[in-house]
């Protein structure tokens, strides 16, 4: 019988310039090549069931990325995390993993929320500047897509933003209702993200209730 497989894992430096693309074709060889019984999609060319909750800005590293995959066979986390970390390339780990129910909600449609980690590398930022910017009540950048380019306002999508030892912390807005590029908070900070280095430390639900992990509430097996 089917079931669903919710996973974390995290890109490292070795890869941060790998494209969404070739990041969802890294793990279909890598799920082939450890024998894991994906489930697949029906037609001409079926493909596995997998997705991702957000994709990540190119250049950037990330300790808490998530994804989902639909297994045709009974399979445990732990096994499940150690056979994909025996065969992924040196820059991409499963670190934990959890069998959770079919009509548990898509991982790419309830994460809403995403924190990440600047280090400016030597150079600083005034506090006024970071204040200047959550106080402000509109935050128009412009934004390219293949559409064209347009002038968003960005500031309903930033949450908080601090400084921190050697660099920045801020929560922003992801997925299909707001989403923020960090170059853009960047921008409005006169910081070039080629210039610096950029961690998203984790992917969360926001809510009512306030942040929570993907797979809190989920008993939870941790990869080697």
């Amino acid at each position: 019988m089917p079931s669903l497989m919710r996973f974390q894992y995290a890109i490292g430096s070795e890869l941060r310039f790998l494209s969404h693309l070739d990041l969802l074709r890294t793990f279909e060889r890598a799920l082939r090549r450890a024998n894991i019984p994906v489930d697949l999609t029906e037609g001409f060319h079926p493909k596995p069931k997998l997705s991702f909750a957000a994709p990540l800005a190119v250049g950037i590293t990330s300790q808490g990325e998530y994804g989902d995959v639909f297994l045709r066979e009974a399979l445990s986390p732990q096994e499940f995390c150690s056979q994909l970390n025996r065969v992924l390339p040196k820059g991409l780990r499963i670190v934990r993993a959890v069998q959770v129910g079919e009509k548990v909600a898509p991982v790419m449609a309830v994460v809403n929320g995403a924190e990440y980690r600047v280090e400016l590398g030597g150079d600083t930022i005034p506090a006024e500047r970071v204040q200047q910017v959550m106080a402000s009540d509109q935050l128009p950048v412009e934004r390219t897509t293949k559409k064209g380019t347009r002038l968003v306002d960005v500031r309903p999508l930033i949450f908080s933003l601090e400084l921190a030892e050697g660099g920045l912390v801020f929560r922003c807005a992801v997925g299909a209702e707001g989403n923020l590029r960090p170059e853009e908070l960047l921008g409005l900070l006169g910081i070039d993200i080629r210039d610096v280095f950029v961690e998203r430390t984790g992917l969360f639900i926001r809510g009512d209730d306030g942040w929570r992990d993907p797979m809190d509430g989920i008993e939870v097996t941790h990869g080697n």
